[in-house]
């Protein structure tokens, strides 16, 4: 479990907030695709299974709080 939370925060550490971009669309695609979160997290945590629609609100979340390409370009840009 500690090589899924470590690789998950090399993708999207919350607690860097402000000090680096996030991928808010791959977090999103991962949901998607149903890859996020991981089978064995549900297993042990029936709540996460998602319906379709917390789902959806999820993936509209992640967009518009760690944004898609367009914003991590203007983020490169900045630098």
């Amino acid at each position: 479990v500690q090589d899924d939370v470590t690789e998950g925060r090399s993708h999207l550490n919350i607690s860097e907030w402000g000090t680096r971009k996030f991928h808010g669309d791959e977090a999103a695609e991962e949901v998607e695709k149903g890859e996020m979160p991981l089978s064995i997290y549900v297993f042990t945590h029936p709540e996460a299974n998602l319906t379709a629609g917390e789902k959806e609100q999820f993936i509209q979340g992640l967009k518009e709080t760690f944004g898609g390409e367009s914003e991590e370009q203007e983020y490169e840009e900045e630098q």
